[in-house]
């Protein structure tokens, strides 16, 4: 069975899950997973025949390969399982994705089936990526969204709450450091929803404040809750190459907040980025 490096199942991946949360964000963005799954297929044609194949190649021809990446995958075998009445196979997954392919589609409820049944095969091949490599290799680097948003201390509120309503975040690193060096916080939807909300005749003048003015409570002491927003102060962090299973040992089971990967593994050092349960799925 096929098998890659952590490189290049992760870029691939990568490309799979960004065209994935284009198409979440927008029902009609078919195509850019289309082409994530192509760019794949080329690859392990090429990589199982040795060599480029001439003329016009599409998913049809790569069908073979992507199967037998697929079932890597413990969810390939759950979709083709006994609960069909609530999956679509994988193997259907991809005839329909191939048809809407192949077919002229420029909008309406057509392309909006198509992009659903892309984004279900795309979470599929994700997974047969990285299961690909063999688990007891993967660390935090294989999985972490690198290059994350983060809040800043001068942004306003207004923006904060923009970005995570946006994204779907429930919350963002903000680095609270001063001359050069790293202090990594986060600041928590929840936290922000009760500063929010505790005068909405104030809403307007509420959100033209900063993180940092909203940080600091009336008189610099503590308040009550929603007099201003605690940040988390000591936020998890692990190294890059920190093992999966250290990081899903941060968590509890009933929440989590976000794991900061950084250079050293410290709140004080570079971040390079983020891991949430989400990620790990």
């Amino acid at each position: 069975m096929l098998k890659l490096s952590i490189k290049e199942a992760e870029s691939f991946r990568n490309q799979l899950r960004d065209a994935r949360e284009k198409a979440q964000k927008d029902a009609e963005a078919f195509r850019d997973v289309a082409f994530a799954l192509e760019r794949l297929g080329g690859f392990l044609m090429r990589r199982h025949m040795g060599k480029q194949e001439r003329g016009n190649v599409g998913l049809g021809r790569y069908r073979p390969f992507i199967l037998e990446l697929a079932t890597h995958s413990p969810l390939f075998y759950a979709l083709a399982g006994g609960r069909s009445t609530a999956h679509v196979s994988f193997v259907q997954l991809y005839e329909l994705v191939l048809q809407a392919r192949n077919s002229r589609m420029h909008g309406g409820p057509k392309v909006r089936h198509a992009t659903k049944h892309a984004i279900d095969l795309a979470l599929v091949l994700e997974n047969a990526l990285m299961k690909s490599c063999g688990e007891a290799t993967l660390s935090a680097r294989d999985f972490m969204v690198r290059n994350p948003i983060c809040a800043e201390m001068w942004q306003p509120l207004s923006w904060i709450r923009q970005t995570m309503l946006e994204n779907s975040f429930s919350s963002l690193p903000v680095d609270t450091g001063s001359e050069g060096k790293p202090a990594w916080k986060l600041v928590c939807e929840t936290a922000a929803a009760h500063f929010l909300q505790r005068q909405v005749g104030e809403f307007v003048g509420i959100l033209d404040q900063s993180l940092g003015e909203a940080a600091k409570s009336k008189g610099g002491t503590p308040g009550q809750a929603g007099d201003y927003i605690e940040l988390v102060e000591r936020a998890e962090t692990v190294q890059a190459d920190a093992p999966v299973q250290e990081v899903i040992s941060r968590w509890t089971r009933q929440y989590a907040l976000p794991v900061l990967v950084t250079r050293d593994g410290t709140e004080a050092a570079e971040l390079l980025g983020i891991l949430t349960p989400y990620d790990l799925l």
